[in-house]
């Protein structure tokens, strides 16, 4: 499943299983990993999910997937994503008991700077004693519609009248467009529909929806009133990689609409762009530009991006070292890292 698309805090977590015994297994008491991968969903099916404004790569990498139980908030295992998003979450000291648990997914926003809130989202799973069941019929995927009913779980348990995880199980179909079958499982189709709007302003605010949903015995609400947080974003850069001394675009959203206003830096060096709009900005990379953080400033927040920099010379020399002979001219060096053959032997006379 490929991930994309500038959301912060819609991270989606596969989970798949298989039988105890079964070949590839790591060691431990037989339970299979939960293997899955942070993605994202696509606008055509779920519009609301892409209000909020983190990049993909700021919540699929290194987040943190937990594994816990609810009766006692204990986390019983963590991995992190990749690069890409993916995760195993290995178990090979814990053996699950017959139950439902959580599957959670949390990453801080803005590169974990202090000050900015996480995404956390969260689904109900399983272990069935030879395998593991999701909320979702179809896999494991962790989304607002989950986020809801996990919230809508942990809230009814502080009134009477809980309700029971293990009812929850295969209630949702995959989609899109996904389907709540609420009969039997003490959820009405209403109080799910409000569970999953709370969740999503609270991620298009950039806050944690579990921590900022309330319940009062009779109806769900916000904790603190939230409007949008139009963060910058990046999305990705053209060319890939760029050279030093050669223009570079920038491929994100919410930057300023008065070009001035975007800070642009490529470690501590600062770039003037030269176009651009909310969407795009251009950039002339100066000859001085190397490798590291892309930073875009704006009024609303920072966006940031580690870039790979090729520098050149006469369009022939890069980083790794690498030269066409015949474009260097004889009597020069380049930064001293470099002497063509033709330098290294003195004439004799």
């Amino acid at each position: 499943m490929a991930a994309r698309a500038g959301i912060s805090g819609v991270a989606v977590a596969t989970l798949l299983s298989c039988a105890p015994g079964s070949a590839g297994l790591p060691a431990g008491p037989g339970v299979p990993p939960i293997v899955g991968i942070v993605r994202f969903p696509s606008s055509q099916a779920d519009p609301a999910d892409r209000r909020t404004s983190a990049s993909p790569a700021e919540v699929a990498t290194a987040a943190t997937i937990s594994l816990i139980d609810p009766r006692t908030n204990v986390t019983q295992a963590t991995t992190l994503t990749t690069a890409t998003g993916s995760f195993s979450l290995n178990l090979p000291s814990f053996f699950p008991e017959q139950q439902t648990y959580y599957l959670e997914a949390v990453k801080g926003l803005q590169s974990n700077l202090a000050g900015f809130d996480a995404a956390r989202l969260r689904t109900l799973v399983k272990w069935t004693g030879v395998g593991w069941l999701s909320t979702y019929d179809s896999d494991a995927s962790i989304s607002t519609a989950t986020t809801a009913l996990s919230a809508i779980v942990y809230l009814r348990s502080l009134f009477p009248g809980p309700v029971v995880p293990d009812k929850l199980i295969s209630s949702l179909s995959g989609g899109p467009p996904e389907v709540f079958r609420s009969a039997g499982t003490g959820v009405t189709g209403s109080e799910f529909d409000r569970g999953k709007s709370l969740v999503t302003t609270s991620l298009a605010g950039d806050r944690d929806p579990l921590s900022n949903l309330a319940y009062n015995g009779t109806a769900y609400d916000l904790k603190t009133v939230i409007a949008p947080v139009l963060r910058p974003f990046i999305s990705g850069i053209s060319p890939e990689p760029p050279s030093a001394g050669s223009p570079m675009t920038i491929f994100g959203g919410n930057f300023e609409s008065v070009l001035a206003i975007n800070g642009v830096k490529i470690g501590n060096v600062s770039v003037a762009p030269s176009t651009g709009s909310t969407q795009v900005l251009v950039v002339p990379l100066p000859k001085s530009a190397s490798t590291g953080l892309l930073t875009v400033t704006t009024t609303k927040g920072i966006a940031t991006l580690s870039i790979t920099v090729v520098k050149t010379v006469d369009g022939t020399f890069d980083e790794t070292g690498t030269a066409t002979p015949s474009a260097t001219r004889p009597g020069t060096t380049i930064d001293g890292a470099f002497r063509p053959q033709s330098m290294q032997i003195e004439s004799k006379r």
